[in-house]
């Protein structure tokens, strides 16, 4: 499983059609809102060449100006500890 943290500038025009798309997106989910209007985001793909296909197609969406990884990671943390 390969999942990360994402930062979405949304269009200001179009903020209130991309926050209901979000919600019939696979793969995404909106954890929050800032105050300055961008979108705290949690992708999730079963590896990383899928979440990196998933993020490349967000990011050309109408009304996503820019879209920022702040996290990634395919560590499995139901996995118990290697010895």
């Amino acid at each position: 499983m390969a999942i990360a943290s994402l930062i979405l500038t949304p269009d200001p025009a179009m903020t209130d059609r991309l926050r209901k798309e979000l919600d019939t997106m696979q793969g995404f989910s909106l954890e929050q809102e800032t105050t300055n209007g961008e979108f705290i985001l949690l992708a999730e793909a079963p590896d990383l060449s899928q979440l990196i296909g998933i993020c490349r197609d967000l990011e050309k969406h109408p009304g996503v100006m820019s879209l920022a990884t702040s996290y990634v990671t395919e560590d499995d943390e139901s996995a118990s500890p290697e010895s």
